[in-house]
């Protein structure tokens, strides 16, 4: 979500699966293995502008959850993701959004 005042200039979006960069579906794929997860991604494309309080989910995932076991091995696996994302305010100053730190 932009919370900021004004849109969010994207300048770059990258996957990481274990803090190693990695291909988005590549990484998706790796962590749903032999699940029988339902994924949907979208992406923050270089030069993308999101206005202010836009909301973008980037990764859902629909998985059949019968057991407080199966919540928390998908916990696990989810947590090897991250995405970064670097972009610029209307005023032009970098900032950085990385899903581990928030």
């Amino acid at each position: 979500m932009n919370n900021g005042l004004g849109p969010a200039f994207i300048k770059s979006f990258q996957v990481y699966l274990d803090n190693k960069p990695c291909d988005y579906d590549a990484a998706i794929k790796h962590v749903t293995k032999g699940t029988k997860c339902k994924w949907f991604r979208s992406t923050l494309g270089d030069d993308y502008a999101m206005r202010a309080g836009e909301i973008k989910d980037l990764i859902i995932i629909d998985f059949p959850c019968d057991s407080p076991n199966v919540l928390k091995e998908m916990k696990e696996r989810l947590n090897r993701l991250d995405v970064k994302v670097e972009y610029f305010c209307a005023y032009k100053k970098a900032k950085h959004f990385d899903t581990f730190k928030s």
